[in-house]
């Protein structure tokens, strides 16, 4: 699964998981809206009923007090002089004066208090004076008890007309507040509701520009997996016939030739390493870009590596008429880890791309121990690598885009710059128009130890192991690649068997018995990974050594050459000396 894929689920995921939180808070918001616009209502639900009663109260109040209450029936017994109004109004007195405590006691405010004393006191003074009024006084004569029991009601009737006013504002005022906490809590229930209906919207649009995402990784996908077919067909398609050009070269006893002929087979050999280091490029650059190019780490002498890497190129240097030269200190070094294979591949294209670019003059390369100040782990050792030539040169604006593939025109250098970073090391370049250009690589190498140096050079071929008298199978149906492995192997003493498909490797398998079996991957009628199945499923095929020959040079070609029970594999092309090495490490 691709960095982009996982990337593009987890943020979906995340999105989901976003989207249900927030959601729940949401509800849990709305819940407690509602939940407080509850309590609100009952409260002012409760307000409202207490407005109610006060105002029933009130106008309760105003009744025993006024018209029919107990001013009108004390007026009615002063005039009268009938007891019964006197007994009616002690009864409205009673009833007037509970009601004025029980508004007092309903702490409606300091103004509604001093309404309901001055109420109170008006009525108390007229109940005073009923109390002292004589009741045998003639109704039609004015005495001086019609004026003793005289009362001012103004003050009275100004608390009553304050309380009705005062009710009226705390009515007015409970109303307009209910109805406004009502509508703000309804707004704000239905911005919730809202809210969560655009949290619903966006999480599906961010899930269809996830789905669009994905489309478009999977098509990107495809097209990439089409392009590594396209790769791994023509790498299978070059190194195919690439094997045998630079194979049989190799079997020629150039001992025999000619001086101008030997240079003339090292001229094909060193065009067809070019080749094959052209293809590698490619096929690096698309491991880089897929994250799954890695480094092996192995004991190496650099500074031998670096010298037969510099030797390789010479012929070509001396075709056209430049020097290349090669210094180092590295003589004392020793022996550091490495991938041999990529660091030969990182000189051979600065080297290659010095010799392109300059047409006289020379090409030097200085190795040498460099401390780098941050460097101060004993277990490692600096290497620094300086290519120079006498070239074009570029300027400063090219510089910065030799190691850009999108704007540099080969991927020597982006390759190069890619396998440096991989090694954790650095790479820069200093040039000058016209004066040529010099490149510095950096990079830290960890000493090898004691151990690792042992199980190194136990895996080394021993020239004096003699492979005489072994019996060796090769299933290859490519007429050249077979000539190549077949002659190689009785180069180094062993009989050799050939058979063209998988079928017949099976059967010479049964009648030979080999002490080793070289076998290809892609052939007719039963390929080379269901031969293998095969042998090891026959009583003597469990430990015979078998190893894959092959033009795919992925990893995913030698995990399934592993996975049959296949003992490793040899990538075409191949020098003599590496398929030695490997045909030693199978059968020592």
């Amino acid at each position: 699964m691709s960095t982009i894929v996982k990337h593009t689920i987890n943020l979906k995921t995340l999105t989901i998981c976003a989207t249900i939180v927030c959601l729940i808070a949401l509800f849990l918001y709305v819940f407690e809206a509602q939940k407080r616009f509850k309590e609100v209502s009952d409260i002012l639900a409760e307000r409202l009923v207490t407005t109610e009663q006060t105002v029933q109260t009130i106008s309760t109040l105003s009744s025993e007090i006024g018209y029919g209450g107990f001013i009108h029936n004390f007026k009615n017994y002063v005039l009268r002089r009938d007891p019964s109004y006197k007994e009616k109004a002690e009864q409205n007195y009673q009833r007037a004066t509970k009601q004025i405590n029980d508004l007092k006691q309903a702490n409606l405010g300091a103004n509604f208090t001093k309404e309901l004393d001055d109420i109170r006191y008006t009525i108390d003074q007229y109940f005073k004076n009923l109390m002292i009024l004589s009741p045998d006084l003639i109704s039609d004569q004015v005495t001086m008890d019609d004026r003793l029991v005289k009362v001012d009601d103004s003050l009275a009737i100004e608390g009553f007309r304050k309380i009705y006013q005062l009710q009226s504002k705390v009515t007015q005022t409970t109303l307009e507040l209910a109805k406004e906490k009502e509508q703000a809590a309804q707004h704000f229930i239905s911005y919730g509701y809202i809210l969560i209906l655009n949290i619903l919207a966006t999480a599906a649009l961010i899930f269809a520009l996830i789905h669009r995402i994905q489309t478009q990784t999977h098509k990107a996908e495809r097209a990439s997996q089409a392009k590594s077919d396209f790769l791994l067909t023509m790498s299978h398609e070059i190194r195919t016939p690439l094997n045998g050009i630079l194979g049989l070269i190799q079997l020629l006893n150039v001992k025999k030739l000619t001086r101008e002929e030997k240079h003339q087979f090292g001229l094909i050999q060193s065009s067809g390493e070019l080749l094959l280091g052209i293809l590698n490029n490619v096929l690096d650059l698309d491991k880089m870009e897929k994250d799954k190019l890695r480094l092996e780490q192995v004991p190496t002498d650099l500074d031998y590596l670096l010298q037969t890497t510099t030797d390789f190129y010479k012929n070509l240097a001396s075709e056209n008429g430049l020097l290349l030269n090669y210094y180092s200190n590295l003589q004392d070094a020793g022996y550091l880890m490495c991938d041999p294979t990529k660091l030969r591949q990182v000189l051979s294209n600065l080297l290659s791309n010095a010799l392109k670019y300059t047409k006289e003059g020379r090409i030097e390369v200085y190795a040498c121990v460099s401390k780098l100040q941050s460097q101060q782990d004993r277990r490692f050792c600096n290497i620094k690598i300086e290519i120079s030539d006498t070239g074009i040169g570029m300027n400063e604006d090219k510089c910065e885009e030799v190691f850009d593939k999108y704007k540099n025109n080969g991927l020597g250098l982006v390759i190069v710059k890619e396998l440096v970073k991989l090694m954790d090391g650095e790479i820069s370049l200093i040039s000058t128009p016209n004066k040529g250009t010099e490149f510095t690589i950096q990079i830290p190498f960890a000493k090898a130890t004691k151990e690792e140096l042992q199980h190194h050079k136990t895996k080394r071929l021993n020239p004096n192991h003699s492979m005489s008298g072994l019996r060796a199978l090769v299933a290859e149906d490519n007429l050249v690649n077979a000539v190549v492995a077949k002659g190689f192997l009785e180069h180094m003493g062993l009989m050799v068997s050939v058979a063209h498909d998988g079928y017949e490797a099976t059967r010479l398998f049964k009648e030979k018995s080999p002490d080793l079996i070289l076998m290809d991957i892609n052939m007719p009628h039963l390929d080379g990974l269901e031969a293998t199945k095969a042998i090891r499923q026959m009583s003597n095929g469990h430990d015979v050594p078998i190893l894959a020959l092959t033009a795919d040079a992925f990893t995913q070609t030698k995990e399934k050459c592993m996975q049959v029970g296949m003992n490793g594999v040899i990538t075409k092309p191949f020098t003599f000396e590496h398929f030695k090495q490997r045909i030693f490490d199978a059968v020592a």
